[in-house]
């Protein structure tokens, strides 16, 4: 068996990987926290966004259902997609072209702003969402290609946890830079000058697989190639089975989690804001800071929980039962803790829930996360498409339900708003730890290989 250092290539294609995931979502949290400024700074005056619209601004409701309805399926045609690229393409620089719109916008976008008004940045935070969900699968693809088995635990800890570390940066340096009057327009160029880092490194020293990698050395290539499970041969074409991969039952329950996950979190993250900010009447001062260090706690834990998941791997401890403990923590801890945030009796203890509830995030990186990945490593970022793609679609009941359910400071019908997220996370919980697998489905095995010069 090939050894290598305990430092090596793919430690920095992970560590790409987790600058990718930081820099889209900076770039989506930077366009909706400069928003929010813009809100609070003509909040109740005769400033460039009235009354009315700063408050649905802090809402969330602007945008109305019709863009909703333009957002969630864009999303999902868009991740299901990137899912079918990623199979037979290279991707590395679809993610840079993605990439790119956002760095150059965070430079250009006032001056549309200033010409056309601040709804040009609404419409520009939609489509960065939209770019994101079809960034997410492309990601995807790439941990498939260089993330060895045996350190999967703590590799993808390192991987996933970029988007906490990209909404860090934006809630803490970012809001900081923005908060002086007339200068939110610091937030948007924060992550425009973290982007431009971010697309030298991913252009230079970023690579689709290890054989393409210029500066990767044999041992290491050999190393990885050896510790990746039931991966096709670079350069072999991989026709897509979709019969086969619609006609496993195995694939629901987790497509099914997958979408319980996306709908808690976009009906928390509704939450995060607007409930501090009508309920318990908290301005920007606080929401931002608070946010900021629960994103912090969240990257604090993310890598020991990753070694540990490694460690019980290594001692032989069942791969779905691991996947199956650490996915029910993750989403039963993040119903209880959205729940006990409505019922909060104090600011200061809905502000720790509010913590919690981020943090619980985590540990679902090393669990139904990475079910697309134990069921075929050589389609993983289609599933990982497909799942999204499903996902995306179904949350678009979320701002439908805010909408009747909610009424600015209503703090009964927040409650319900929260149920929602919290049945969410229950349900999506039961059903993976009750009909989930981690084994490796038949439609990984290729059919015909057949050889292709732009594979990878």
């Amino acid at each position: 068996m090939v050894k290598t250092g305990v430092f090596g290539v793919r430690h920095i294609q992970c560590f790409l990987l987790l600058l990718s995931y930081s820099t889209f979502t900076m770039q989506v949290v930077g366009a909706k926290l400069t928003l929010m400024l813009m809100a609070a700074s003509n909040k109740g005056t005769s400033g460039t966004i009235g009354k009315d619209e700063s408050l649905q601004i802090m809402f969330g409701s602007l945008r109305g259902n019709a863009l909703d309805f333009i957002e969630h399926p864009m999303k999902t045609i868009l991740s299901f997609s990137a899912g079918i690229w990623s199979v037979n393409r290279r991707v590395k620089y679809l993610i840079l072209g993605l990439g790119l719109y956002g760095t150059i916008s965070s430079y250009t976008i006032n001056l549309f702003i200033r010409v056309y008004g601040w709804q040009v940045l609404l419409m520009h935070e939609i489509v960065l969402l939209i770019l994101k969900s079809m960034a997410d699968p492309l990601l995807y693809s790439l941990i498939a290609k260089w993330v060895p088995t045996n350190e999967q635990g703590k590799l993808v800890q390192l991987i996933f946890p970029g988007q906490l570390l990209g909404a860090l940066l934006e809630y803490t340096i970012g809001y900081y830079l923005g908060k002086p009057q007339e200068e939110w327009i610091q937030v948007l160029i924060w992550a425009g000058n973290c982007s431009v880092l971010w697309a030298i490194a991913w252009a230079a020293f970023a690579a689709d697989h290890p054989k393409t990698c210029f500066y990767i050395e044999r041992t290491e290539r050999q190393y990885i190639q050896e510790h990746l499970r039931n991966t096709a041969k670079y350069g072999v074409e991989k026709k897509i089975p979709w019969s086969k991969i619609f006609l496993t039952p195995e694939l629901y329950p987790i497509i099914f989690t997958h979408s319980c996950v996306i709908w808690a979190q976009e009906t928390g993250y509704l939450c995060l804001n607007s409930y501090f900010s009508f309920v318990h009447k908290q301005d920007l001062n606080l929401i931002a800071p608070m946010l900021g260090y629960s994103h912090l706690s969240a990257l604090i834990i993310a890598l020991p929980i990753g070694i540990v998941v490694d460690l019980l791997v290594s001692k032989k401890v069942q791969l779905s039962r691991i996947r199956n403990v650490i996915t029910c923590i993750g989403m039963w801890g993040a119903a209880a803790a959205i729940v006990l945030m409505g019922q909060a009796p104090t600011v200061l203890f809905a502000q720790v829930m509010a913590g919690f509830y981020i943090t619980f995030t985590t540990p679902l990186y090393v669990g139904v996360y990475l079910n697309y990945l134990d069921f075929s490593p050589n389609f993983a970022g289609l599933l990982f498409g497909i799942g999204s793609a499903i996902a995306y679609f179904i949350a678009i009941g979320v701002p439908l339900v805010r909408n009747a359910l909610v009424q600015h400071d209503d703090r009964i019908g927040w409650n319900q708003f929260m149920y929602t997220s919290a049945l969410a996370n229950y349900l999506g919980g039961l059903v993976y730890s009750l009909y989930s697998s981690t084994k490796i489905q038949p439609f990984n095995t290729l059919s015909a290989q057949k050889g292709i010069g732009t594979d990878v």
